[in-house]
């Protein structure tokens, strides 16, 4: 019996060619867990792909929020496939805090078809990396296993030295404090196009600087994508 990696009922067995021909492009969650995971579908903004629709009209212009516009690089954009609710809170937590590697599976169909849209299949893929003390905390980089769900075509090139946990940080801490990467080999960056890949998208801060780490040493463009648009 398959059930769903979410809430553990069992999934309603649907069977057409598509399934048959390929076998792991269902998603391993039921409709009703599905119905409660927010994709962003609305117009978003240019630089950071949050939903405009969930924003007052005086935190965005034309088609850019006020925090890309804060940011003023406007070579740089991310996109990211859901929304952040109470349902995605949890997901999240029990991912990456409670151990449920698996969880992540529920998503693979969607998380791959949104990367396919939104993405140059030929960009490196960048994983945020963890320090060695968080890594040992955690027993794996969740942003490591995005980035599996999505292609083999994965280097890391950075390696993260700050140990504070961003969501031990308030908003004003994030945007200000300098978090510490470094790139190992500018040999394995110089004008590569990378694709950086991470869980939750906040204020920016650790894909923006991951970034400019991998640009000044010599990076031809990086962008990111991440699961989740807080």
């Amino acid at each position: 019996m398959t059930i769903c990696f979410i809430c553990f009922e069992p999934l309603v067995s649907t069977f057409d060619w598509r399934s048959l021909l390929n076998p792991s492009s269902t998603d391993r969650v039921c409709s009703a867990c599905l119905q409660k995971c927010p994709i962003i579908s609305s117009d978003i903004c240019r630089g950071c792909g949050r939903s405009l629709a969930d924003l007052a009209s005086s935190h965005y212009e034309l088609d850019t929020c006020m925090d890309c516009q804060k940011w003023n690089d406007a070579s740089f954009f991310n996109r990211s496939l859901y929304t952040y609710s109470n349902f995605m809170q949890s997901i999240i937590e029990r991912f990456k805090f409670q151990g449920d590697y698996e969880i992540i599976q529920a998503f693979k169909g969607q998380w791959y078809k949104f990367y396919k849209k939104e993405c140059n299949p030929k960009a490196i893929l960048v994983p945020i990396p963890l320090t060695e003390e968080r890594l040992y905390e955690r027993g794996f980089n969740q942003s490591l296993a995005l980035a599996e769900l999505l292609s083999d075509n994965i280097e890391m090139p950075l390696i993260r030295c700050s140990g504070t946990k961003q969501s031990k940080k308030d908003r004003q801490s994030r945007l200000t404090e300098r978090l510490e990467f470094k790139v190992i080999d500018s040999s394995m960056v110089t004008n590569q196009e990378f694709l950086l890949v991470d869980d939750i998208y906040t204020t920016g801060a650790t894909v923006r600087q991951a970034a400019k780490c991998l640009k000044e040493a010599g990076a031809r463009s990086v962008h990111s994508l991440t699961f989740i648009r807080a």
